[in-house]
């Protein structure tokens, strides 16, 4: 007798690895030991007890096994939205993060908020824009309008927008993508163009301005010397400035003066005013616009090639005179 129920479970064991994984699933044995059906709670039979031998309980279709300590009872499945005493009834077709929202009576099968959500009668954990995710279901849209998707892709396990929208600041939506021109609700939906701005369609953002082709927002130059690749940046805040080897200078016979581009104007020529006479940084403070005429402040060199500066007769010959008039003060003491 013994050998036989030795057999009997040998045999039970091996059933179990041939059946499949859903048919495990849905039959989970209770250790109670059975030799007919009355000896096993409602919904529940006795399994395995042929030939007099003893069996095991075993939920009828439909019924999921719920264990509390020694005591089981066989729960009947139910979906989302089903009344239900137990959270492994939900689970069952929900799976593991659904949950009855009461308690042994009056429940509701719900997926667990705080961490899932529902898509198709299942529960899944809840991610979003940049999160890590398994498949598309995790990448929850909370904040995309009524109508759109509310799934994002899960793309390389980081859940992404689809072709054509970006995150939305928050991450909770995607918005769809604009171009320069083109009318925007929102500073992100113009960000497919680095630098660019709503101001109700896509615009460069200021201190950026608009490439030759039109789709790029570069940054604009706002004094002579700095970098370049056109000369949209260079015209933006300076007048006539123009783009030469990567930097903003003038045309040719021009030259910049604060932000605008003045003509080249040498000494002793007729002039406008004093910006007209500065030709470049070395000459300022040492030329200006005198009658009509650019005069050097402190005369010409002995070629006339350049104005000279203050520099030689100012700091030193002061001092000279400093010290000669202290030797002439102490001179006059010891007469």
């Amino acid at each position: 007798m013994f050998v036989r129920e030795v057999l009997n479970v040998v045999v039970l064991i091996i059933f179990l690895q041939f059946v499949s994984s859903d048919e495990v699933q849905l039959s989970r044995y209770f250790k109670t030991r059975c030799k007919n059906d009355n000896s096993c709670e409602i919904n529940s039979f006795c399994y395995g007890n042929d030939n007099g031998v003893y069996g095991y309980c075993k939920c009828k279709s439909g019924y999921e096994m719920y264990v509390d300590d020694k005591y089981y009872e066989c729960v009947k499945d139910a979906k989302l939205g089903d009344v239900c005493r137990r959270s492994l009834q939900c689970q069952i077709s929900a799976g593991p993060l659904a949950i009855c929202n009461g308690y042994m009576t009056d429940g509701i099968c719900v997926c667990n908020s705080t961490i899932s959500h529902e898509v198709a009668g299942e529960c899944y954990e809840t991610k979003y824009l940049n999160e890590y995710c398994r498949v598309d279901q995790n990448c929850l849209l909370p904040e995309n309008p009524i109508g759109e998707d509310r799934l994002g892709l899960c793309y390389y396990g980081v859940c992404s927008c689809r072709i054509g929208k970006r995150p939305a600041k928050n991450n909770r939506s995607c918005i769809e993508n604009r171009m320069m021109d083109q009318k925007c609700e929102n500073d992100i939906q113009c960000q497919m163009t680095e630098n660019a701005v709503c101001r109700t369609i896509c615009l460069c953002e200021t201190g950026f301005t608009r490439s030759k082709d039109g789709k790029q927002c570069l940054r604009a130059a706002l004094k002579f010397g700095e970098p370049c690749i056109e000369n949209e940046q260079c015209s933006r805040y300076l007048e006539n400035g123009v783009c030469k080897k990567n930097v903003c200078t003038c045309p040719d016979k021009y030259h910049g003066y604060e932000t605008r581009c003045r003509k080249d104007v040498k000494p002793d020529e007729p002039c406008f005013d004093d910006a007209e006479c500065v030709i470049s940084k070395d000459l300022l403070n040492k030329v200006n616009c005198t009658k009509g005429i650019c005069t050097c402040t402190y005369g010409k060199s002995y070629d006339d090639n350049f104005c000279l500066s203050d520099a030689p007769y100012s700091t030193d010959h002061q001092n000279g005179l400093l010290a000669l008039s202290f030797l002439i003060a102490v001179f006059i003491n010891f007469i």
